[in-house]
Order: C-alpha cells, then structure tokens, then sequence
C-alpha cells in the first residue's frame, strides 16, 4: 500500500492500519501532533478508528516548543 505522507511516498506492507498505529510504525509523537488525511483534519479520538487506504495523503504536522 503506498501513502503520501508529508509530500514523501511510503509503501506499507501493511494493507490495514489506522492513523495511531501508523503515526507509531514511522516513531511520529502522539503528543502535540495533528495529522489531516487527503485534506480532512483528524480529531485524536478518531485515530484508532481511521484506517488508511492505498493512495491517501497524509499531513502529520508536530508542534515545536522553545523560545
């Protein structure tokens, strides 16, 4: 299964896997983060029951914190 994510393709030997078992297999934090599936934001209750599909496009996007 190939997924766009961040604009990098990824194949994925993996045809079912939802958002937090993904975010987990590519070492992305959970915490601070916000991810956005083919231009549709995520809520974080929601990633467990959001599967991927072949061809989607994923936005992770991870707070930075400093100053």
């Amino acid at each position: 299964m190939k997924i766009i994510l961040n604009d990098q393709t990824l194949d994925l030997s993996d045809n079912l896997i939802n958002i937090a078992e993904f975010l987990s297999s590519q070492s992305i934090p959970l915490g601070g983060t916000a991810v956005a599936v083919n231009n549709r934001l995520i809520t974080r209750s929601n990633w467990e029951l959001t599967f991927l599909k072949d061809g989607d496009v994923v936005t992770v996007i991870s707070a930075a914190f400093g100053g």
